[in-house]
C-alpha cells in the first residue's frame, strides 16, 4: 500500500527576493516554525551558481554544487539547489529552539534566524509544488493522481498523503472535505529523508462530492489546505458515467444586478452558464478558453460586465453581458480563485501566487476595458474576498489570518490573525450593529 512519489516532482523554481526566506518546502508557509528533519525550502538570489538535483534523491549529499546549508552549524542535506531556491533536509538532531540557517556558496553567503520546533505542523506536499492547490495525494492501489473515487474496485479506496513534518509518535486526523478518515498508516516509510507518509480510508459519504479540501491535523496544530476531487458513485446527468469526472462541476455562482440573471462557473466545462431565475432555465453559455478552471466571478454594479477568475490560466476574463462573451484575457498571478468588484475596480485573489491583483474599468474602451493597477502581498493562500467601500477584506487559508486591503490606496493595511491552525475558506461582511461593521469569516468544517 505504500507508494511513493519520487521528491523532484516538488523541487519547483520561484521568483525570490534578495533576502532569505526559509519556509517548509510543502506548504511554503513562512515566518511558520519548522520540525527537525523537516524538508524546507530556501528562497533568494544568487543562492548557487547552477541549478542542480542531488544525484540521488533518496541518499542526498551534504555539499551540492559547493554548496553547503548548516542549522546551528550541523549540516542540511542537500535535494536541489539553483540560484533561487534550495530544498533541504534540517537534521533530524537539530535541538528545538532560535536557531541560525548559514548559507555557504560560491556566489553567496548569508544567514537568516529561523524557529525550530517539535513538534511544529504537518505540512502536505502538492503536485504543483506550490503547497496549495492538488495534493501530492495517490490512490494507494493504483497510484492515480487525478480525480478519486470512494471505491477502488470492489473495496474501499485508500489515499497515500506525502507529507513533512509528521510527529511519528501521534495519530494524526485527516479532514477530507470535513470529515474525518480513518487513518490506517502514518510514518516514514525510510525511503525520502524528511518525508513522510499517510495513508487513509475514503468515507463512502464524501462520493460525489468535487472538489474538496484535505488537512491534516496533530498535536493540535493543522497543515496547508490542499484540494482533491470526489468523483460520483452514480451518473448525474445523462452524458454522465458513474466514477468518472463530472461533465459539469459548479465552482461558483454571481447575481446580476437589475435583473433576473444568475452566472454560474463550471469549472470542467470551462464555461459560465447564464440562468434565468424567473424562467428557471439556463438561457446562455459562455465559453472560456480551454483549461480556465473558473473559480470566481464577479460583477460591475451596472450590470454590463462581470470578471471570471480563471484558476487554471492565471488569469481574468473580461465578459459583455451585453453580447454574452468574452471580450478579453488578463493575466493576474497563479491560481486566480476569487473576485471581489468595488465601484469601479475588480481585486483578485491569486492564491498560488498569495497576492491580490487590482484591477480598474475603464469604460468605452473594448478589450482593454480593464487595467492592471496594482499587485498587493497577501497571507498564504489567499480564498476569498469581501469588499465594503474603503475595504477590501481577503481570508488567508494556509496562514489563519484576514488581510485588509485599502481600496483607495490599494496597500495592505492591516492582518487579522485567526489563528494559525484557523483555515478560514470565506468571507463575509454582514450589516452593520449600531454603526459597526461586521466581518463574518467561513472556517472550513473541520471539527474541534
Amino acid at each position: 500500500m505504500k507508494k511513493l512519489l519520487t521528491l523532484g516532482s516538488f523541487c519547483a523554481t520561484f521568483a525570490c527576493a534578495d533576502s532569505l526566506l526559509v519556509s517548509s518546502a510543502a506548504s511554503f508557509q513562512q515566518n511558520a516554525a519548522i520540525s527537525p528533519g523537516a524538508i524546507i525550502t530556501v528562497k533568494g538570489s544568487t543562492l548557487a551558481p547552477t541549478t542542480l538535483p542531488a544525484p540521488d534523491s533518496r541518499h542526498p549529499p551534504t555539499k551540492l554544487g559547493d554548496v553547503i546549508l548548516t542549522v546551528n552549524d550541523v549540516p542540511c542535506a542537500l535535494y536541489y539547489v539553483s540560484p533561487n531556491q534550495i530544498n533541504a533536509v534540517i537534521d533530524p538532531s537539530v535541538q528545538p529552539g532560535p536557531a541560525l540557517l548559514v548559507l555557504q556558496s560560491p556566489t553567496r553567503q548569508a544567514q537568516v534566524s529561523i524557529n525550530v520546533q517539535a513538534p511544529a505542523a504537518p505540512a502536505i506536499f502538492t503536485l504543483t509544488g506550490s503547497g496549495s492547490g492538488d495534493g501530492a495525494i495517490v490512490n494507494a492501489f493504483t497510484a492515480n493522481t487525478e480525480a478519486f473515487s470512494v471505491i477502488t474496485g470492489s473495496g474501499p479506496t485508500f489515499l497515500a498523503l506525502f507529507v513533512t513534518s509528521l510527529d511519528p509518535k501521534t495519530m494524526p486526523t485527516v479532514w477530507i472535505g470535513g470529515l474525518s478518515a480513518t487513518v490506517q498508516y502514518f510514518g516514514d516509510p525510510g525511503v525520502y529523508p524528511g518525508m513522510q507518509q499517510i495513508n487513509v480510508q475514503l468515507p463512502p459519504s464524501l462520493a460525489g462530492a468535487g472538489r474538496v479540501e484535505v488537512v491534516v491535523e496533530q498535536n493540535g496544530r493543522r497543515s496547508n489546505a490542499v484540494e482533491v476531487v470526489m468523483l460520483p458513485s452514480q451518473s448525474v446527468f445523462p452524458d454522465d458515467q458513474a466514477n468518472t469526472v463530472r461533465s459539469r462541476e459548479l465552482a461558483t455562482v454571481a447575481w446580476v444586478p437589475g435583473t433576473t440573471l444568475a452566472l454560474v462557473a463550471d469549472e470542467n466545462d470551462d464555461v459560465v452558464r447564464v440562468i434565468d431565475l424567473s424562467q428557471r432555465r439556463v438561457t446562455h453559455v459562455i465559453a472560456l478558453p480551454d483549461g480556465a478552471q473558473p473559480a470566481g466571478i464577479g460583477v460591475h454594479g451596472s450590470g454590463t460586465l462581470a470578471v471570471v477568475a480563471e484558476r487554471g490560466r492565471g488569469s481574468i476574463a473580461l465578459i459583455d453581458l451585453s453580447a454574452l462573451n468574452v471580450i478579453n484575457e488578463f493575466q493576474t498571478g497563479f491560481g486566480a480563485s476569487a473576485v471581489a468588484v468595488s465601484n469601479d475596480q475588480a481585486i483578485i485573489a491569486n492564491s498560488d501566487a498569495d497576492t491580490a491583483s487590482f484591477f480598474t474599468f475603464r469604460a468605452g474602451l473594448g478589450t482593454s476595458a480593464l487595467q492592471i493597477v496594482a499587485t498587493v502581498p497577501t497571507g498564504r493562500l489567499p480564498r476569498a474576498i469581501a469588499v465594503d467601500s474603503l475595504h477590501a477584506y481577503i481570508t488567508n487559508e494556509s496562514a489563519g489570518s484576514i488581510t485588509v486591503l485599502d481600496l483607495a490606496n490599494r496597500t495592505a493595511v492591516n492582518t487579522i490573525n485567526l489563528g494559525a491552525d484557523v483555515r478560514p475558506g470565506a468571507i463575509q461582511i454582514l450589516g452593520s450593529i449600531r454603526s459597526r461593521r461586521k466581518i463574518s469569516t467561513a472556517f472550513r468544517s473541520f471539527s474541534s
